[in-house]
């Protein structure tokens, strides 16, 4: 049951994110990150890209994500190119993918919340000690090699944090099983046997 309630929530938010690329239903107004596109087509202004779970996710932080995933390894220096207006912006293959990533790691963190997962600073510490030293480095060195990457401590850091979680949070449910009753068997058996018919 609690699975398929996040999966419910999910495709909530994904059919909520979708005025990004689509006409506004209730106007029938073409919109682009909710704002007509008229005016979306004359300045790039910051505004709510998504909301999940009653937080925004502001177009400011979708185009510093981007920016992020677009840095060259060695020099730190982004690829990405800063969309003129709110339509390129929602045509841009480097901004729907933060997007998507900013949704995926704000359900996961939802969801770890509802589960009381957390990461704590020490495991963060043990990580960033472990990877330092399985390249042979000293814990000073090794933040010297990310800054050198162009990253900073402080979003390797974020990284290790999401990544710890969704290892937690796997285990979790795992740990918790997904339990099944005979009527949602039944009735899926009966959905299925309806479309080979």
């Amino acid at each position: 049951m609690r699975i398929r309630t996040f999966l419910r929530f999910f495709c909530s938010l994904s059919i909520f994110a979708s005025f990004i690329h689509g006409p506004s239903l209730a106007l029938g107004i073409p919109t682009v990150f909710g704002v007509p596109r008229a005016l979306a087509d004359s300045i790039l202004l910051d505004g709510i890209a998504a909301s999940v779970g009653g937080a925004p996710i502001t177009l400011q932080e979708v185009i510093a994500r981007a920016q992020l995933m677009s840095s060259k390894r060695g020099t730190g220096e982004s690829t990405f190119v800063l969309p003129k207006t709110f339509s390129d912006a929602g045509r841009d293959p480097a901004v729907q993918s933060a997007l998507e990533q900013l949704i995926a790691e704000r359900l996961l963190k939802l969801e770890a919340k509802e589960r009381r997962v957390d990461v704590s600073s020490e495991e963060i510490d043990r990580y960033l000690d472990r990877v330092a030293q399985q390249n042979n480095l000293t814990r000073d060195e090794f933040f010297s090699a990310l800054q050198s990457e162009g990253r900073s401590l402080d979003q390797y850091k974020k990284q290790v944090e999401l990544d710890i979680l969704r290892t937690k949070l796997a285990g979790s449910i795992v740990r918790e099983g997904v339990s099944v009753s005979e009527k949602e068997i039944d009735e899926y058996l009966e959905e299925k046997s309806d479309l080979s018919s």
